[in-house]
């Protein structure tokens, strides 16, 4: 991920780059629980999607400074 690597170099990354992983995380996230849902418990789902929820909260937060 560029986006990840450039932040590790601490450069900037642009709004452009952040709005595309928020939609890639988004999309893990629906495809996350459709596949979880087939044969595990919805309560470990909610811990992983929480933190897929922080990370776009994060990169929403980035975008903004």
């Amino acid at each position: 991920m560029a986006v990840l690597r450039q932040l590790r170099e601490a450069h900037r990354p642009c709004v452009r780059e952040f709005r595309g992983l928020a939609d890639a995380t988004q999309e893990a996230a629906r495809s996350l629980k459709r596949v979880w849902l087939l044969g595990n418990r919805p309560s470990r789902l909610r811990d992983n999607l929480s933190g897929m929820r922080r990370t776009l909260a994060e990169y929403r937060k980035m975008m903004r400074a």
